[in-house]
């Protein structure tokens, strides 16, 4: 693909126009997310590594303290409750603050050539997948160390909601990014939150365990609702309450917004860069 050095705004695009750009660029969303993928494994000799220990660890933490410690009640092996619960946070966080730097992280290419800014955030989405992808092969195998786990007709449901798990992660991160270009301690802080809202997440405790009275705020967290409907499409756990779908309508929301206004800042980023 030929990129020209000329300097062409997006801020007075429809969106069908402003659409149509990032079509037109799509190879460069696959060759920034491989060049990001290849150089983690060429470069570093614990890349690949990384990929697979990071939720392993978690759920060999998890296991420690809250099956072997607390004893929770759940139906099903802890391994694979807390293993389905931490891919699932993980591709959340990871695609989040891979989004949020994206545009810092890649200032040599946006001073020198143009293309619309949001193929940055949008080739982070795929080395993300490329990480969950890696992550449900371990799940595939832990399943069948520990025999279980049981697939329906629901469980075709499970592509739609790993779509939400990555529209949920844009539409925060796309603020992030959009912000972060002039606000560059953003990207400092953001990872503190997220590690901080892993608390408020059922990701090694069953959402169960909150008090009912304090049940209308997990269904307030999309992120919640998408870790137990993952249990329910791949391990049989208890069908998760429909009150979690409400969570996403402000996700639309913010995403739609977060899109927008990134499409309005892009092309002040390169007087920041």
């Amino acid at each position: 693909m030929e990129l020209t050095k000329k300097i062409i705004s997006s801020k007075s695009d429809t969106l069908p126009e402003y659409f149509s750009k990032i079509w037109q660029y799509r190879s460069l969303i696959t060759l920034l997310a491989y060049r990001e993928i290849s150089g983690k494994f060429k470069n570093t000799k614990t890349g690949l590594l990384t990929v697979f220990f990071q939720p392993l660890v978690y759920v060999f933490v998890y296991t420690v303290f809250f099956d072997n410690l607390i004893k929770l009640d759940i139906s099903i092996p802890y391994p694979l409750f807390a293993f389905t619960g931490v891919i699932g946070w993980l591709l959340f966080s990871n695609v989040v603050m891979g989004i949020g730097s994206s545009l810092q992280d890649s200032q040599n290419l946006i001073t020198k050539v143009y293309f619309p800014k949001i193929i940055l955030p949008l080739a982070k989405i795929l080395v993300g997948l490329f990480e969950f992808c890696v992550s449900l092969i371990i799940l595939g195998v832990l399943m069948a160390i520990l025999t279980h786990g049981s697939f329906g007709i629901y469980t075709l449901l499970f592509p739609l909601f790993v779509l939400l798990n990555i529209t949920v992660a844009f539409s925060i991160g796309i603020w992030i990014s959009a912000l972060s270009y002039k606000h560059r301690d953003l990207n400092h802080i953001i990872p503190h939150i997220i590690g901080f809202g892993i608390w408020f997440t059922p990701v090694f405790y069953p959402a169960t365990l909150i008090p009912d009275q304090f049940q209308f705020l997990m269904f307030m967290n999309p992120i919640a609702g998408i870790i137990d409907f993952y249990r329910w499409f791949l391990l049989d756990y208890d069908m998760p309450s429909l009150h979690y779908l409400f969570s996403f309508i402000p996700v639309i929301l913010l995403l739609i917004a977060g899109v927008l206004y990134f499409k309005r800042v892009e092309d002040k980023v390169v007087d920041y860069a």
